[in-house]
């Protein structure tokens, strides 16, 4: 008998009533009534890998192992060529194991199958047939390289390791099998290396991680990378055989949830767009914006320290613009400083200090300007925040202060959905945000009120209506001004994501 595709076994385990010499295995009572088994396990077993190799295994090496219901082991045939032709068995509850006899961690060329009946009942002189499936039950790994790879780089190789044991599989150069792993968290390491003609070498290393690898998968890594200007652009995907994940080699996705990739802003004809690098957190390590039919373009590259805070973000094409981010000791961003291109370098012009209360949540942010001279200059505005309850980030109450004192008031509600531009860290890229709320509440601005000073009057209000995705994070909002001299004016944002 052969095997599908999908590598299942079918076990035929026919279940009779016969007499056996097999001594019972087992602290079961000595039964009053028996009933009888006979075992027929007679076929091939076949897998086909990628590299057209049929790897045949015979299942008279297979152990078969009978339990009672409760798990405890009565007699086990290892090999199963072993079995006699009849067992005696008291009658009660049992199932039925069997699986080759080749179990490890990682290795190539070792399929290794598993399979368990349902449970089932001896009666007394009762003749029953059951059938088990034995199935494949690694995750299988290829590591497969383009035209391009092959073709430019002396060296291209590929570890694949089980994190659990630590036990792994090393891909040689031109190796084309699939390994067989143990259905458990695998680490992906592939390392290309271009030897130029002075000798020297750029080498790279790029990682990937199965994080919940399913049993009778393959999962192809599939490396793609050119050389262009000395520099080595790469790409990889992760084929798991039912969908296409794809991943950018050394910024492997290890976050949870959906992370930004590309953020627009639509005004009516004007479209301005911003994308979005993902780093391995799901924040951006660098933001392209394009402005409206491509006229304006420009980047942003954002630095991240260990802790994963966005330290600097650099702009040179864009205003020659640079922003620099202080943190305290428990992580709070306090200080934003900017700088301008000015004669070939940069020069401080703008600051922003943040205070947050005893429960961590942003008080004050202060706007101010620096002369020349680097002394502090105009204040810019002081806006404090007030909060419903401890246990939010979101404020309902912001108060804006200049230097004639309170300004105006404004109140805000929110969805409960998460706040993406907070989740992606794009502090570093103001354009990309109206107002710090969007960046530092936990969830979706749906509603501003701005009143005046006294809150006597009610100035306008923005409302903000969101469609989301099946994570629950928004892909579009739709702005609206109601009142004011903007009454009636309104636009649209997108949001698209990278998903895990």
């Amino acid at each position: 008998m052969i095997l599908s595709e999908k590598n299942i076994i079918p076990v035929l385990l026919g279940l009779f009533i016969l007499t056996s010499c097999q001594k019972f295995e087992g602290t079961m009572p000595e039964p009053l009534d028996y009933g009888y088994l006979s075992l027929n396990l007679s076929l091939t077993i076949t897998s086909e890998p990628a590299n057209g190799r049929i790897l045949a295994v015979n299942t008279d090496d297979f152990r078969v192992t009978i339990f009672a219901a409760d798990g405890t082991e009565v007699m086990a045939f290892d090999p199963f060529s072993t079995a006699p032709a009849e067992v005696q068995l008291p009658t009660g509850e049992y199932y039925v194991e069997a699986h080759s006899n080749n179990l490890v961690d990682a290795a190539f060329e070792n399929p290794y199958y598993f399979g368990r009946s349902d449970n089932f009942t001896i009666d007394k002189e009762e003749l029953k047939s059951i059938d088990i499936e034995a199935e494949l039950a690694n995750t299988k790994v290829a590591i497969n390289y383009s035209t391009n790879v092959v073709n430019t780089f002396h060296s291209y190789t590929g570890t694949v390791t089980v994190v659990s044991s630590g036990a792994s599989l090393f891909y040689a150069q031109g190796e084309t099998r699939e390994g067989y792993f143990l259905t458990s968290p695998l680490d992906v390491e592939v390392n290309l290396s271009y030897t130029k003609l002075d000798g020297t070498t750029i080498d790279r290393t790029f990682t990937a991680s199965i994080a919940d690898p399913q049993p009778r998968t393959l999962y192809n890594i599939n490396v793609d990378a050119t050389l262009e200007d000395g520099k080595v652009v790469f790409n990889i995907t992760v084929d798991e055989g039912f969908e296409t994940v794809e991943i950018n080699l050394g910024s492997v996705a290890n976050f949870d949830g959906c992370a930004l990739s590309q953020f627009r802003v639509i005004e009516d004809d004007d479209i301005e767009t911003w994308d979005f690098t993902l780093n391995p957190d799901g924040k951006a390590d660098q933001i392209d914006f394009t402005g409206n039919n491509a006229s304006e373009t420009s980047s942003y590259v954002l630095t991240f320290d260990g802790d994963g805070n966005l330290v600097t973000a650099e702009s040179p094409e864009a205003f020659g613009k640079r922003e620099v981010f202080t943190y305290d000791g428990d992580g709070f961003l306090v200080k934003r400083e900017e700088y301008t291109e000015n004669a070939g370098s940069f020069q401080l012009y703008r600051v922003n200090d943040f205070t947050y209360n005893v429960n961590g949540q942003l008080s004050e942010r202060e706007e101010y300007y620096i002369n020349t001279d680097g002394s502090r200059g105009s204040l810019e505005f002081l806006k404090k925040y007030f909060y419903p309850d401890a246990g939010t980030k979101n404020p309902t109450r912001v108060e804006k202060h200049g230097d004639s004192g309170l300004d105006n008031v404004e109140h805000y509600t929110y969805d409960t959905h998460p706040n993406p531009i907070l989740e992606a860290g794009i502090w570093g890229c103001d354009d990309c945000v109206d107002s710090e709320l969007f960046a530092f509440a936990d969830n979706n601005i749906t509603s501003v009120a701005r009143y005046n000073a006294d809150e006597s009057v009610l100035m306008w209000t923005l409302q903000i209506t969101y469609t989301y995705n099946a994570e629950d994070y928004p892909t579009r909002s739709d702005y609206l001004y109601v009142g004011g001299e903007d009454d009636g004016y309104g636009y649209s944002q997108t949001f698209d994501y990278q998903c895990n």
